[in-house]
């Protein structure tokens, strides 16, 4: 049996449910960005991506423009997903229980995912992950449940009808026996029972309260939004625009004797292609390319962030202080998945001194802004062929 509710009631619970929801996500993708250490990434991520077609691996910074026009689009949806269940639940399309209703939402949210992912953005669940993904569709659900669910208990509980006693005369609420022209003519008493008129559910002081609440939630977000932004930044070091990849140079283990090879070469507008072989003969045994950097490009940088696709074989990323050709560089180590994008940050802390294999003693401390070179390297007798395509370098800037 459908809820008697009037119309103005459901169009409020469809904004209020929706209107919540959007910002429990929100909040639960902040929070999770955050612990995470790459804040506002989720929303940047879908952003960028649903609103100018940036693949997934490209996102690493944070565009403001893209952030508040999908800010928008992202609670007409979910105010949208509200009308549509509120809807539903009203005519009890929907079993009239907790349970069921967060059920029915969480299904429309998680199909609405799928959509996105093979309509709008392929590959969006891949880069933020199912069990994320899944823990924000069931807050959001859990959030519009719990609203429409206690929009319409509201109206119920409002709408009990309590018999009222008034020595005075009927009142409106009283049931009326009236006599009929023709029983009066007669001398008969009532012929007939008038009910009381119905009232109408009101939820407006509960309205009230709700909106007050959600204004709290908003104002509670943005403060929330701020303090978080304030924390930590990044900042593109290096592009690999066809340009800029071609100021890098190889230097290889010719040097020495060895015959290894590399080069780097741009692949499309944003993405280079570090690749070549590596040859352990004639005691040979790395392969690299470098390129100069503006001295305090790094200056107040906490980590060095890299998005790149590589082939399972493990690299190594080098800093130079000054312009030497040789000399002590500060070198780490990382790994790659074949075939798969991957964003890896690397404090500058763990970047160590190397000087021709070795582990220089008394060796100066790495000073982020005397920074005047960065590279690529190949080595650990990885013997064979490599490839590593790169798309950023960025650096996560503390205020």
């Amino acid at each position: 049996m459908p809820i008697s509710t009037k119309p103005g009631d459901i169009a409020f619970a469809s904004i209020l449910s929706g209107a919540y929801a959007s910002a429990a996500i929100a909040l639960f993708f902040l929070v999770a960005d955050a612990l995470g250490g790459r804040i506002l990434h989720t929303p940047s991520l879908m952003g960028q991506g649903v609103l100018f077609n940036t693949a997934p691996a490209n996102v690493t910074t944070v565009r403001l423009d893209a952030l508040a026009i999908y800010s928008v689009v992202h609670l007409m949806a979910f105010i949208g997903i509200g009308s549509l269940v509120t809807k539903a639940y009203s005519r009890s399309m929907i079993p009239g229980s907790g349970p069921g209703l967060f059920v029915f939402t969480l299904g429309l949210l998680t199909a609405g995912t799928m959509v996105v992912d093979r309509v709008f953005y392929p590959g969006i669940i891949d880069a933020i992950g199912r069990l994320p993904l899944a823990l924000g569709n069931g807050t959001a659900s859990a959030t519009m449940t719990a609203m429409i669910y206690w929009t319409f208990a509201t109206n119920d509980s409002a709408s009990t009808d309590e018999p009222v006693i008034n020595s005075s005369g009927p009142s409106p609420n009283d049931r009326v026996l009236r006599a009929t022209p023709a029983a009066r003519q007669n001398g008969v008493a009532p012929s007939r029972l008038i009910p009381p008129p119905r009232r109408t559910p009101k939820v407006y002081s509960t309205a009230r309260t709700q909106s007050s609440r959600f204004a709290s939630l908003l104002f509670l977000s943005v403060l929330s939004f701020g303090a978080l932004e304030g924390q930590t930044e990044q900042r593109t070091i290096l592009s690999f625009e066809p340009d800029a990849v071609s100021d890098w140079f190889a230097v290889n283990d010719g040097v020495m004797g060895g015959v290894s090879s590399s080069r780097i070469r741009p692949a499309s507008h944003d993405i280079a292609i570090f690749e070549g072989h590596l040859s352990l003969e004639n005691n040979g045994g790395f392969a690299s390319v470098r390129t100069p950097i503006n001295e305090g490009a790094l200056s107040k940088a906490a980590a060095v962030v890299l998005t790149v696709r590589g082939d399972g074989k493990r690299y190594q990323l080098r800093l130079r202080m000054g312009r030497n050709w040789d000399g002590v560089a500060y070198a780490v180590n990382f790994e790659t998945t074949a075939d798969t994008w991957t964003t890896i940050e690397i404090p500058l802390e763990q970047f160590q001194p190397m000087f021709r294999g070795f582990v220089p003693r008394n060796a100066r401390a790495l000073n982020p802004s005397q920074v005047q070179q960065i590279g690529l390297m190949m080595t650990d007798k990885q013997e064979g062929p490599f490839r590593l395509e790169i798309s950023k370098l960025d650096a996560t800037i503390e205020p």
